[in-house]
């Protein structure tokens, strides 16, 4: 094995224009079934907290030997704003498989959003059961703040192939 190059690093507006909802929800599809199965691994949350209202989470995670760990980090700084900065902040950094080095560092706010409404569609997929019927639209909300306000209807009809644009629309059920 030969020495890398260093790892790539994508800005928020960089991972944000990779970003392909069907390919994210397979992946959480994946990592689900990896947890369920017990191949996945992911270590309990790492909190610190700072005397002046700043934390710091570190989130550990593994779908397979095949795949590298990934850690998230996300930076709650209360005083950002008035700094004209963001008061939430998240990095991913990914690991390679076999030798540990880091592969990329990845801005990673709208990819924590569009995982969180990918994990959504999954699980309404896996929970909805095939004998359920169409379900009408005030049965179904989808409910998001800020960056995740965008993807969670989206997400939803995606995972659930009702092809609508929005969460807005009827669900049916795979199969149906």
């Amino acid at each position: 094995m030969t020495a890398s190059a260093g790892p790539v690093v994508l800005s928020e507006a960089e991972v944000s224009a990779l970003l392909e909802l069907d390919g994210v929800i397979d992946s959480q599809r994946q990592a689900f079934t990896a947890l369920g199965e017990g191949s996945g691994l992911v270590a309990e949350k790492a909190v610190l907290n700072s005397p002046d209202g700043a934390t710091v989470l570190s989130y550990l995670g593994r779908v397979s030997t095949a795949h590298g760990v990934v850690n998230k980090v996300v930076s709650v700084q209360p005083d950002n704003p008035a700094r004209g900065l963001p008061a939430i902040t998240a990095t991913l950094v990914v690991l390679h498989p076999l030798t540990g080095e880091v592969l990329a560092v990845l801005a990673g706010g709208e990819l924590t959003a569009v995982r969180t409404a990918a994990a959504s569609a999954v699980a309404v997929d896996a929970l909805t059961q095939p004998t359920a019927g169409d379900l009408p639209s005030s049965v179904q909300g989808c409910r998001g703040a800020g960056t995740c306000a965008r993807w969670p209807g989206c997400a939803t009809c995606a995972g659930s192939g009702c092809g609508a644009p929005t969460g807005s629309a009827a669900r049916t059920p795979r199969g149906s």
